[in-house]
């Protein structure tokens, strides 16, 4: 185990809510996040969400900012995807994101949430604390 505990859980949305996140798109973003977060010794611990939006639940070593992990991880995956060049409309992303921290305790529980997206969303069992994608940038 690591000697660093910081746990976070991330959200943005596509530029406009536009809904690009389904099938191929889907898996090339998730891959691409994977890929970044293996480059940075960065632990992914959850990617999930729905058409037009991303959570990852992650702990990222001390000597890395948040802000830039986060905005890695969307550099990555908008360029896989736009690099297939299947899509009418390019992905982009938001012009910010929300970030949350919360304790070891609560992993199971943040986790099981952003696997859940489509049938949380589905159901509108939504926590909005969960989803706030404020624009810090």
């Amino acid at each position: 185990m690591r000697g660093w505990r910081l746990f976070y859980h991330a959200v943005w949305t596509t530029e406009n809510r536009v809904s690009l996140l389904e099938g191929e798109v889907r898996r090339l973003v998730y891959d691409a996040i994977h890929r970044r977060a293996d480059e940075l010794g960065v632990v992914l611990h959850a990617v999930g969400g729905t058409q037009d939006h991303v959570h990852v639940v992650f702990t990222v070593p001390p000597q890395i900012a948040v802000a830039d992990c986060v905005r890695s991880f969307k550099v990555a995956s908008a360029r896989a995807v736009n690099r297939w060049q299947r899509l009418l409309t390019p992905l982009r992303w938001q012009k910010g994101y929300g970030v949350f921290t919360f304790s070891e305790r609560s992993l199971p529980e943040v986790v099981a949430y952003v696997h859940q997206q489509e049938e949380i969303h589905r159901s509108a069992r939504v926590n909005p604390y969960y989803e706030r994608v404020d624009d810090v940038v």
